[in-house]
């Protein structure tokens, strides 16, 4: 039973009484890059420094800081061999508009194991976040699905998800959290993960420039703001508490910021952007609200060393947090179950 405590003007509810943190992460390798980059040379670089450095680098860091994590992983990267990924095909395919977008009609490219092809299959990875105290294995959909992009029937997206609970069940992974490939969502698709067994999801914030758009509709005047949004107050913190989640169903664990990587042409900016992250992070603590901060694991394989000195300045704002308001970390699923306790408590 979960018992709410009134403390400074709010009800906190036991066990996000002083804030929660938590950490979601796009992993996808190639899958969420097909569209957008070939995989070249260089891409292949970043891939590679993304496997071998900064993926053990950030499970370190986690672990140093206690942090939980919810690693949301494309159900591509699950399988040992090509055959075995081209055999686990959903029932319905999406058919794109844009058929650039489908990354089933790429399966063909697919290597013969992991480490014919690493850009695109990654067993051993998957393993080594599980082995992690405290990181979830989440879904990023089966093939980097887009819910909002023109073309795919109704039963499309179940289909997919279908898929990827079929493959992470064949080894052991026991999963409720999902995170939508470009952050596409509506009404129907969470539908759809309800009826597939996901029961959270991480939602846009509630400010004009995230809501949930097909690529074609997030004009500049949107990219703009977000990312005037990563340095500046435009809009006020999003810092959800876990009454707001245990409100919805499926239990929506809100994005509160994309944790932005080092852009050299700003570089200047970068200690706005680290205040931006540090004082959402105590508004959350001092509030009793949830601080969700998400990224890719490629984004840190460019500028690395920057790039993980910012990461790490974000845990050491949650460790200040931790330090002086009690706050904890929390993955995903982690919350939806307080949330699910608080929902269950009497009033």
């Amino acid at each position: 039973m979960t018992i709410g405590v009134e403390t400074g003007g709010y009800m906190r509810m036991g066990g996000a009484a002083n804030g929660i943190f938590t950490v979601s992460l796009d992993f996808e390798l190639y899958w969420g890059m097909s569209d957008i980059c070939e995989l070249d040379d260089g891409y292949q670089a970043t891939l590679r420094r993304t496997r071998h450095d900064v993926i053990p680098r950030l499970l370190a860091l986690f672990e140093d800081y206690g942090v939980h994590a919810t690693w949301a992983t494309v159900g591509f990267l699950l399988f040992e061999s090509g055959d075995d990924l081209r055999a686990a095909g959903p029932a319905r395919l999406p058919t794109y508009d844009d058929a650039n977008l489908s990354n089933h009609d790429r399966l063909a490219d697919v290597g013969a194991d992991e480490a014919d092809d690493p850009y695109r299959l990654a067993p051993s990875l998957v393993e080594a976040i599980r082995a992690v105290p405290g990181q979830e294995l989440g879904s990023h959909s089966f093939s980097h699905y887009y819910c909002l992009e023109p073309g795919p029937a109704d039963d499309a997206f179940l289909a997919d998800l279908t898929a990827w609970r079929n493959a992470a069940d064949e080894r052991g992974i026991d999963s409720g959290s999902i995170c939508f490939g470009r952050n596409q969502y509506g009404p129907r698709d969470l539908d759809h993960c309800t009826e597939a067994g996901f029961d959270a999801y991480r939602g846009n914030e509630p400010f004009w420039c995230y809501t949930p758009r097909a690529g074609a509709d997030d004009g500049l005047p949107r990219k703009l703001a977000r990312r005037a949004d990563t340095y500046a107050p435009l809009f006020p913190h999003h810092c959800p508490t876990l009454d707001d989640v245990a409100a919805t169903a499926p239990r929506n664990v809100a994005s509160s910021r994309f944790l932005r990587m080092v852009d050299r042409r700003l570089r200047f900016l970068e200690p706005l952007k680290r205040r931006r992250v540090a004082t959402g992070m105590a508004h959350a603590a001092r509030t009793g609200g949830i601080y969700h901060l998400w990224w890719h694991p490629q984004d840190l394989a460019v500028d690395t060393d920057d790039n993980f000195a910012l990461v790490t300045s974000a845990l050491d704002a949650f460790a200040r947090c931790r330090d002086e308001y009690g706050m904890a970390s929390l993955n995903m699923g982690e919350i939806a179950e307080r949330a699910d306790r608080a929902a269950e408590a009497p009033a």
